[in-house]
């Protein structure tokens, strides 16, 4: 039976009681066939003042603020997550955070070798920290998770996996499903981006022109319609047909590259990485290992 401990009970959560619910997983057979499972969650209060500094983190970790604040520093920059907010911290990355006002975290971690590939889906970027707004859902899913690991350490694979693939699904939201909300001039850009040849590189005052927009006006409409720039969008397009091509045994690394407008092999290897948090030879390697034979480099 789950705690109810819940978005909507969260008078449930006592700050005199710092950690309210926190939980480790150690993944049964199932999890480990799934290829992505939880490693940690939990939930609970943080006196102010709090430092935690970040050097050895190797999981995908989510978490949301619900009160106070947390403020990350990595890169010589500064991230504050308030009330509201969440965050998705990627694996092998340096941070150090600061915690205002007594905040209370949830957080997930996940692992296995699809955790990448999820938390990319659901907004993460490798080597960052990405800031965004939770819903309900994405709470409700974790507060559980954290529950049956803090009363049940073992013998609730089930649920707990299940909670967390509840959890992806509340956080991938189908965001190229653009058909009924996009204004004509963006459904046409979207439209025109993908029914050219991917090999084609379009500037933005190209696609600006296109939509028969100025391109200022264009380029802010574009963001706040589909949620990310147009030359990010054009680029997600580019390394999707990559991840196609990579299926093909007649295509090495170098091919794809040109085929999909990327002159440098170098530089479409850096870009795949950061979006899918694999090279093409892992990616190609991962989920497709009866290609990854020297031909195939």
């Amino acid at each position: 039976m789950l705690y109810d401990l819940t978005y909507d009970n969260l008078n449930l959560l006592d700050p005199d009681e710092p950690i309210v619910r926190v939980g480790i997983n150690t993944p049964g057979e199932l999890e480990k066939h799934a290829g992505i499972w939880v490693s940690k969650a939990g939930a609970r209060y943080f006196p102010s003042g709090f430092h935690y500094d970040s050097k050895t983190n190797i999981h995908w970790e989510w978490g949301a603020v619900l009160s106070g604040e947390f403020v990350f520093s990595y890169k010589g920059t500064l991230a504050r997550v308030t009330p509201g907010m969440s965050y998705i911290m990627a694996p092998d990355i340096t941070l150090t955070s600061k915690s205002i006002g007594n905040p209370l975290l949830v957080w997930v971690e996940i692992t296995g070798a699809l955790a990448s590939e999820a938390a990319i889906k659901f907004g993460g970027s490798y080597g960052e920290v990405v800031l965004s707004h939770y819903n309900s859902n994405q709470v409700n899913n974790v507060l559980n998770i954290a529950s049956l690991l803090h009363e049940h350490p073992y013998g609730y694979e089930l649920l707990v996996h299940s909670n967390l693939w509840f959890f992806l699904a509340n956080s991938i939201l189908p965001k190229y499903n653009f058909s009924r909300k996009l204004s004509d001039e963006i459904q046409r850009t979207v439209d025109f981006i993908e029914s050219r040849n991917v090999v084609e590189n379009h500037t933005l005052p190209m696609l600006a022109a296109h939509s028969g927009l100025p391109l200022e006006t264009f380029r802010k409409r574009f963001s706040a319609e589909i949620g990310e720039s147009p030359i990010k969008y054009l680029l997600k397009y580019k390394i999707k047909k990559a991840k196609e091509l990579l299926s093909d045994r007649n295509m090495n690394i170098q091919r794809i590259a040109l085929a999909t407008g990327f002159q440098d092999q170098y530089y479409f290897s850096r870009m795949f990485k950061k979006l899918e948090g694999l090279s093409p030879t892992e990616f190609r390697k991962r989920f497709f290992p009866e290609l990854s034979d020297g031909s195939t480099r």
